[in-house]
């Protein structure tokens, strides 16, 4: 059985590339979690309007 390495050059761009994956994941995570934050928030203002305006 051999053992292979890669050289460092690849396992470096590997490195980065797994860096840059997961900082992208938790950005668009968070972006996610604020855009639903925002859709609750209009939501709860437009129940609020509705309530205002609707008739009895």
């Amino acid at each position: 059985m051999r053992a292979t390495t890669e050289p460092a050059s690849r396992s470096l761009a590997t490195a980065i590339d797994t860096a840059l994956c997961g900082s992208l994941v938790r950005a668009a995570r968070e972006c996610l979690v604020a855009a639903i934050g925002n859709v609750d928030i209009l939501l709860e203002m437009l129940s609020g309007m509705t309530a205002l305006f609707s008739e009895d």
